[in-house]
């Protein structure tokens, strides 16, 4: 999820990993599978968020700046 730009104006992307209930995905979907969905909702958001997100600043944004939440993962 884009939720602001950092002070370099690069789009920040939050990922709240520590809120999913990994045993209950594991029933539905490999490890692998769920990495290889959040790689390409990643490479995604390189194609679809960077381009409005350079003409937004005016200027080249090459890159996204992510944050990668934790708290409770297990």
């Amino acid at each position: 999820m884009i939720l602001t730009l950092c002070q370099k104006g690069r789009p920040i992307n939050y990922q709240a990993l520590g809120s999913i209930d990994v045993p209950a995905l594991n029933k539905v979907v490999t490890p692998e599978r769920f990495w290889e969905i959040m790689v390409s909702t990643s490479e995604g958001a390189m194609r679809e968020v960077l381009p409005g997100s350079s003409y937004q600043a005016g200027k080249l944004v090459d890159s996204i700046f992510v944050i990668i939440d934790l708290q409770n993962f297990r």
